[in-house]
């Protein structure tokens, strides 16, 4: 660690991965960045994804878990956090697997951090700008956006983000330690729970900084299904009934 590096920690979650993970995109990010540290957490794959993970891991910077069993993002990125922890590092995260956000965007978060301290959070948005690249599958765009105004109804009445569900979130290792100890009550929608516990605690508009990615890209292979749609409108109504 030099005087201008902080020390950050990211959880990658995987599950069946074994097509989708970028293992030269990986090594290639963890050698050119050594105050960064990949803690990726198999969550009971069934194919060929810890062998690609042991090609990442050789780096001293990046270690693999392996779960017995299939426990959902939700779980597994919560226990990736709490084993994380347990070391020094500045904050601690979590991205896809697959780098739809590209590895660059920690670079990015890395630097806001380092600019303004008052800052506890990052995350992610696919905010369509002009300077943008970002490549939405238009269904899936469209169900996003009709999901978070839903949300602005109950869960994130006082809160106003615009992209609840980026799978790339840093924040500060206080936070993590304050919101990830106990269980989440959802999986599909749990990026939604962090933000309210959050803001059960702090005024989450003042403290976490929601930033525009410059690039996010629709990687084929997406393991959500119709029925997967039912379970997301469930954890949707147990989200407007959660209490704190």
């Amino acid at each position: 660690k030099s005087n201008n590096d902080i020390m950050i920690a990211l959880v990658i979650p995987c599950y069946n991965e074994e097509n989708r993970i970028d293992t030269s995109e990986y090594k290639r990010f963890l050698r050119d960045n050594n105050n960064i540290f990949m803690l990726f957490i198999d969550d009971g794959s069934t194919d060929n994804t810890v062998q690609r993970l042991e090609e990442i891991t050789e780096l001293e910077n990046s270690k693999y878990i392996i779960l017995n069993k299939n426990s959902g993002k939700a779980e597994a990125v919560r226990l990736g956090v709490i084993e994380l922890l347990k070391y020094d590092y500045d904050y601690i995260g979590f991205w896809d697997a697959d780098l739809a956000t590209p590895l660059i965007e920690v670079k990015y978060f890395s630097d806001i951090f380092m600019k303004n301290k008052s800052i506890l959070g990052i995350i992610g948005s696919r905010m369509v700008k002009p300077d943008s690249n970002i490549q939405y599958k238009i269904s899936r765009r469209y169900i996003g956006r009709l999901l978070t105004s839903i949300l602005y109804l109950g869960p994130l009445k006082n809160i106003s983000v615009y992209d609840t569900q980026c799978g790339a979130k840093i924040f500060t290792k206080e936070i993590c330690d304050l919101i990830f100890q106990s269980p989440f009550k959802t999986d599909w929608l749990f990026d939604v729970e962090i933000l309210m516990r959050i803001n059960n605690v702090f005024s989450l508009n003042r403290i976490i900084y929601e930033c525009p990615l410059k690039e996010w890209t629709h990687i084929p292979g997406s393991k959500i299904n119709f029925h997967d749609y039912y379970s997301i409108f469930k954890e949707l109504v147990k989200l407007f009934r959660l209490k704190f």
